[in-house]
């Protein structure tokens, strides 16, 4: 996977990534305790064309991944 950008924590601390799997679709994670991952995914984005990608956390209600404005999570 490809990352696009991402904060990682030492052991035990939070971290967060935006990326893109091979399989073309977009992935919002967080390390919520150090240990626990959890995510959402996007639909399979096009190819040859610009998306802007946008993840959202909101602690402990929700976990979002936008695609060019649209929520897909």
């Amino acid at each position: 996977n490809g990352r696009i950008i991402a904060k990682q924590g030492s052991n035990g601390n939070r971290g967060w990534s935006l990326g893109l799997e091979g399989n073309g679709v977009a992935v919002f994670q967080i390390a919520k305790d150090g240990r626990t991952i959890v995510g959402v995914d996007s639909s399979v984005l096009g190819t040859g064309q610009w998306v802007h990608l946008t993840g959202v956390y909101e602690v402990g209600q929700a976990l979002r991944i936008y695609v060019s404005g649209g929520n897909e999570s």
